[in-house]
């Protein structure tokens, strides 16, 4: 059983008055594993939030009194089409925990903030984050329940600035379609990661660089249609600056030069990218979300003359355990 369970805001609390080193979140791999960050006890008093208003979107999706089949496919369009951020990336994976990730942006957030601010602003994320979840549920109804363990979620700012990790089992969520505050807060996270202060001022941007959203909009350009169980994102921490890239694959247990392509078209759309990625970490799925190729590849072969080469010979395969006890893992 997973442990380090806290509830609804109190959380934001917890977690500015730890003093434990920030961790970034583990998007490649299920929750079971991973260590997680335990919060400490929650002094008695804290400062009364603001509830910022949360983003509304039109649902596309309402639960019918008909009985259809939930499928992955489904949920995974459901969840893109009612999310209310625009900015957003959704994945399924299913190793030892069957998780949907929610990766997005909110535009609220201040990249700036700190102390008193940043904690009322983490105490209104977290609630947010709440709500959404609670909602999505009701427009997936019951498919979220049937086909997933987890539903993580993952909040950066403008900056992208790592705020918030965490994990909802969806045994304990319930659904509505208006959910109160109090349904909200009531929320249970595994809390993987709380922004600590606000990330280190960076220099201008070099001549020639681009954006995350640049970049990101031109590796979805090499990787077909956007309905498929994949998504890209970037996390930035104390740890650095991390880029995410999940997609599937029909093969059953690819080796590195069979997912070669996607993999290197991902690279080349990140070499103008500012900041500079430390990290690439991959996640290819097979037939029902498995994970078929888990790896990470260091940022400086990102930025290598020969991106190409350098991509395939320092890419580290870290699993699964069949690939990891080949002699020669990820290349054979």
């Amino acid at each position: 059983m997973m442990q380090g369970r806290t509830r609804g805001v109190t959380l934001v609390v917890w977690a500015l008055l730890c003093a434990c080193a920030p961790v970034s979140p583990g998007l490649a791999h299920p929750p079971s594993p991973r260590p997680v960050i335990s919060p400490v006890p929650p002094r008695p008093t804290k400062p009364t939030a603001t509830q910022s208003p949360w983003p509304t979107a039109s649902p596309t999706a309402r639960p019918s009194s008909t009985p259809q089949a939930c499928s992955i496919p489904q949920l995974l369009a459901d969840t893109r089409a009612n999310l209310p951020y625009p900015e957003a990336a959704i994945t399924y994976a299913a190793g030892a925990d069957r998780v949907l990730t929610v990766w997005y942006v909110d535009s609220a957030l201040d990249p700036t903030a700190d102390g008193q601010a940043s904690l009322i602003a983490l105490e209104n994320l977290v609630t947010n984050a709440s709500m959404m979840a609670i909602r999505l549920n009701h427009w997936s109804w019951p498919c979220m329940r049937e086909l997933l363990d987890y539903l993580h979620v993952v909040v950066v700012d403008r900056e992208y600035t790592g705020w918030f990790s965490g994990f909802i089992s969806t045994d304990d969520l319930t659904s509505m379609a208006v959910p109160s505050v109090h349904q909200a807060e009531s929320v249970e996270y595994i809390v993987e990661y709380v922004r600590q202060g606000p990330a280190p001022v960076l220099a201008p941007a070099p001549e020639g660089a681009c954006s995350w959203a640049e970049a990101h909009d031109r590796i979805y350009q090499h990787v077909g249609p956007p309905d498929r169980n994949l998504g890209f994102y970037m996390y930035v921490d104390r740890s650095g600056v991390t880029a995410w890239a999940q997609w599937d694959e029909t093969a059953d247990l690819p080796r590195l030069v069979s997912v070669a392509p996607t993999l290197l078209n991902v690279v080349m759309e990140l070499r103008c990218l500012y900041p500079r990625p430390d990290r690439l970490l991959v996640t290819v799925t097979g037939e029902h979300g498995k994970p078929i190729l888990v790896g990470v590849l260091p940022g400086k072969a990102i930025q290598e003359p020969d991106y190409a080469t350098a991509a395939l010979e320092q890419f580290m395969v870290l699993g699964p355990p069949e690939l990891l006890a080949s002699p020669t893992p990820g290349t054979g």
